[in-house]
């Protein structure tokens, strides 16, 4: 009697339970993600335009990329500080010598974490400064 076997290196056909079980746990992985998502806030703040002048000296903030922040070269908040409370107090401390419409300049240095950086512009626009430029 001859049997009806078919060779090992034979062409199976397309098998589609794998691809089922695929699909199903990249679906959970998006499903599982999608709650995980954070909304971005709006950061308002006027920006001088390109070609404009300063006609104001402005107060120079440098943010090194250790996360320490120079107020015109002077350290303020040093690279431990997990906020930027002592720019805050700099800010309140000097705001009527300073003045409202004095101008700021921030420059992060490339390697600067971008939460230091929005943690600065926030702490400027909180004391109510409204010009502020990124060098």
């Amino acid at each position: 009697m001859a049997s009806l076997s078919l060779p090992d290196d034979a062409d199976h056909g397309f098998q589609i339970a794998p691809m089922v079980d695929v699909v199903f746990v990249l679906l959970l992985f998006f499903m599982a993600l999608a709650g995980a998502n954070q909304l971005e806030r709006r950061v308002t703040a006027q920006t001088p335009s390109e070609g404009s002048v300063l006609d104001e000296v402005p107060i120079v903030l440098d943010l090194a990329d250790d996360g320490t922040v120079s107020v015109n070269g002077t350290a303020v908040v040093g690279p431990r500080d997990a906020d930027v409370a002592g720019l805050g107090a700099w800010l309140a401390q000097y705001r009527e010598s300073i003045g409202v419409d004095t101008p700021f300049v921030i420059r992060p240095h490339n390697d600067a974490r971008h939460e230091r950086v929005v943690q600065v512009l926030g702490s400027v626009r909180k004391a109510g400064h409204g010009k502020v430029a990124f060098r």
